[in-house]
């Protein structure tokens, strides 16, 4: 999907969306343009194994359905990825 489009369809949502996470593959550069209409967009800044995808969303809807903010959700998404010795613990990036 292209990049512009994507951030349009967002745009039409912004008032009713917080946080955007894009657990996918080299998703930086959409999440900085969704970022544009969004509070809170996560991303990946390059390639990301199955397990650290599953270990950073495990760790981040686990602290939002605790209560947590959203910017404690991501740093311990991306704790929970590095305690689990994966190297990728630098990858997701998150977007204000």
């Amino acid at each position: 999907m292209e990049t512009a489009a994507l951030a349009n369809l967002f745009k039409l949502f912004a008032t009713d969306i917080e946080c955007v996470v894009l657990n996918a593959c080299y998703s930086e550069e959409q999440a900085s343009a969704l970022a544009q209409h969004i509070p809170y967009v996560i991303g990946m800044s390059k390639a990301i194994g199955d397990q650290a995808a599953i270990k950073f969303a495990t760790g981040f809807y686990s602290a939002l359905s605790s209560g947590e903010s959203v910017e404690f959700a991501y740093k311990l998404g991306c704790n929970v990825i590095q305690l689990d010795g994966i190297t990728e613990h630098l990858t997701p990036v998150l977007k204000k």
